[in-house]
Order: structure tokens, then C-alpha cells, then sequence
């Protein structure tokens, strides 16, 4: 036999054991695969939030918010809760207790006949108490569980969490919807899951998260709770929070209203900011000069000051940047006051001065309350307006 014919056999050969076999049989499993593993939408709950309280004899508790999506044509009611045939309820709370969230998981898992599904968890919400009595055996449970998304916003509730899941609102689906969309403006504080895992992780950052009020069938955020460690130990309200979040630079959408002399407000409208953080160490004293830029356009003018005046408008810049500067230094003395880094100082100083924090960080707990901040604002009017005074009467 010609010996080249016997090599190309042999290679042909090889080439089916390897190559021709293995493709056939995973065509094979593609085109033959059924549906073993499908889920019917109209067997699922889709959690939307969730919300963790204590409970008595030192349990937890644990509400989720469910979404119960409806199949092709199962069609839904118009209203504001949203709803499928029948009248029932399309969103509702349903909650559990257990000695830990694992086993709240458990429990709220028997009270549904629906397959739970975690994916879609946009927000967690801890309450008061819980939060006082530390929320880190929680964020380990969270970050943990596969399920629930690590971008999804957490906050504190001023009573229980369970009570904001259960409010009814009149423009989005559900209450998770409202608080997610308010964390995403950054009219307040947003933190994720993931970034509170980070926080909670550095020993010398302290933890902040959203504080939100429900009032008059509303909920919304008002400033901040302040954690040492994983426990709750104060708050800040929504001026000061604005302090923090200049210095953290995560001011995106804000109107400001200054009150120059004479009657009347004008109002501003944020543009652009932007914050830097300049570490110093000199002679044994630590300090942070915060330089912090805005642009703005006034949006209104109740006083008789003339806007396209360049000293009047040179005038409205020094007293925003007045007010962005004391709304920093109230930030910066209250959390001086009680030992908490919200700021990220203690990343600035190790960034710049890496050899100098690897012998002092352990005493950051000393230095941090004699920290000096000087504020620095440079805050420029780009439009004053297509009026140059208010044409309300005096």
C-alpha cells in the first residue's frame, strides 16, 4: 500500500476521534436540548426590594417586596398598584422571621407557592433598630447569597424597612422604584451594596448610608446615618449631607439659594462641580485643603439686584461659595466631633504620603478629630438669565 495513502488515513483518523466526533455529538446535544430547566414567568415573584428589621428574642426579620409578573395573556388591570385578573394584587410585602437572614430566607420561601427569583432586588432597606444594633452579620449574609444584586442601593428607614416596602406610590410601580430613582439623581447620598461592603472593609473609613423619612404617604431621602463600624451612631440632616458630599465628590444635581442683602433670594441652578482633596503634612500638623469648583445659572431672582451688573454677579459667587464652605465645615465639625472619617481623608493622606500613614494609621483615630480642612471655592455664574431684575413688586 502506497505509504502516503496509509499517513492520510491515519491523520483522518485522528482528525474524527478528536475533532468530527466531538462536534457531532455537541450538535447533537444543542439540537436535541429541550426545555428541562425553563422557568414560566408566571411562576415566578420577582423581588423588587427588601427589607431587614429586628425582631424580638434577638431574631431578624425579613420582608420582600414581590413583583408578580403575569403570562401572555394573562393581562393586567390599570390602576396604581397594578393588578391581574380576579382583583388580586399584582406587588405586594409578604415577611418572615428567623434567627438569622438565612433562615428568614427559608421561611419566606414556604409562603409562596412561586418560585422566588432575586435578581431584580434594586434596593435594601435596614431599619432603625437593626441598624443600631449593627447590619455587618447582614452585609456578610448579602454579599454572600448569590442572588440579590451588589449594585443595589441601600439605606437606613427611620422606623422599620418593612414599613417603606409597604408604601403605595402614585407614579412608579412600586416603592423601591421611587427610592432607586431618587438614589440615582444624587439629590442625596447613594451607596450600593458593593460600596458599603468596601466601606465596612476598611478600618479606617466610616460607613455612611441614606436616611429615608416617611411622611404624609411619601417616602424620601433626608441626609444620612452615620455608622462606627457596622452600628448606627448618629445622623446628619439634608444641609449637612450636601457638606459631605461636596467634599466626597458626589454633588450632581443641586439648586442653590443665596439671600443677599437687601430683599429677596436667587436661586442657582448646579452645572458642573467638581471637589479635590489636597493632603498636607507639615511640622506635625495634618491638614486637607478642599478645593471645590462649581458652575451655575441663575434660575430665578425675587430681589431688585440687577444680574447682568459683573459686581452684583461677582458678589452671588463669593456668597455660594460662602454657602458651599460653611455647609462643609458643619459636615466636617460634626463627624470631628464623633471620630468618624466620612470624607475618605484617610485614602488622600495614604495616597500622598504612603511611608508617613504606614507609621501613623494606627493612630488615625487621634489625628483624624485635629485634622484641619481649609475650604477653598472658586464658583463661576455662566447665565444670569434673560432678565436682569425680578419683576415681582418690592
Amino acid at each position: 500500500m502506497n505509504q502516503s495513502k496509509v499517513s492520510g488515513n491515519f491523520l483522518f483518523n485522528r482528525l474524527k476521534k478528536y475533532i468530527v466526533m466531538p462536534l457531532s455529538m455537541s450538535l447533537f446535544l444543542l439540537v436535541s436540548s429541550g426545555c428541562w430547566d425553563r422557568v414560566e414567568i408566571n411562576d415566578l415573584a420577582i423581588v423588587t426590594g427588601i427589607a431587614l428589621d429586628a425582631a424580638s428574642h434577638n431574631n431578624i426579620q425579613l420582608s420582600v417586596q414581590l413583583f408578580m409578573p403575569t403570562g401572555a395573556g394573562g393581562g393586567t388591570t390599570q390602576g396604581g398598584g397594578g393588578g391581574s385578573p380576579g382583583g388580586q394584587q399584582q406587588s405586594f410585602v409578604i415577611s418572615a422571621n428567623g434567627v438569622n437572614i438565612a433562615d428568614a430566607v427559608t421561611n419566606i420561601e414556604e409562603k409562596t407557592s412561586r418560585r422566588i427569583f432575586w435578581g431584580q432586588s434594586d434596593t435594601i432597606f435596614f431599619g432603625k433598630k437593626l441598624a443600631k444594633k449593627g447590619i455587618g452579620p447582614s452585609i456578610d449574609f448579602l454579599t454572600r447569597y448569590p442572588k440579590p444584586r451588589e449594585h443595589a442601593y441601600v439605606f437606613v428607614a427611620e422606623g422599620k424597612g418593612k414599613k417603606i416596602l409597604e408604601y403605595k406610590p402614585h407614579l412608579e410601580r412600586n416603592s423601591s422604584e421611587v427610592l432607586r430613582e431618587l438614589a440615582k439623581k444624587q439629590t442625596g447620598m447613594k451607596v450600593s451594596l458593593k460600596d458599603l461592603a468596601q466601606m465596612l472593609s476598611d478600618p479606617y473609613e466610616s460607613p455612611v448610608l441614606p436616611w429615608v423619612k416617611y411622611r404624609g404617604e411619601r417616602a424620601r431621602i433626608s441626609g444620612i446615618a452615620l455608622f462606627s463600624g457596622d452600628k448606627m451612631v448618629g445622623r446628619m440632616n439634608k444641609q449637612t449631607t450636601r457638606g459631605v458630599q461636596w467634599l466626597r465628590n458626589e454633588i450632581r444635581t443641586a439648586t442653590i439659594t443665596v439671600n443677599p442683602k437687601g430683599k429677596g433670594r436667587v436661586s442657582m441652578y448646579l452645572l458642573r462641580s467638581k471637589s479635590k482633596l489636597q493632603p498636607v503634612i507639615k511640622n506635625g500638623t495634618w491638614e486637607i485643603i478642599a478645593r471645590i469648583e462649581a458652575e451655575d445659572d441663575i434660575v430665578q431672582n425675587t430681589t431688585n439686584l440687577d444680574v447682568m451688573d459683573p459686581k452684583v454677579i461677582n458678589k452671588l459667587e463669593k456668597d455660594t461659595g460662602y454657602l458651599i464652605k460653611k455647609r462643609i465645615n458643619a459636615a466636617v465639625r460634626q463627624a470631628q466631633k464623633k471620630d468618624l472619617d466620612i470624607f475618605g481623608f484617610s485614602d488622600a493622606f495614604h495616597r500622598k504620603y504612603p511611608s508617613v500613614w504606614k507609621t501613623s494609621k494606627d493612630r488615625w483615630k487621634d489625628i483624624f478629630p485635629d485634622v484641619t480642612v481649609k475650604v477653598n471655592t472658586k464658583v463661576k455664574i455662566l447665565r444670569p438669565g434673560v432678565t436682569s431684575k425680578s419683576t415681582s413688586k418690592p
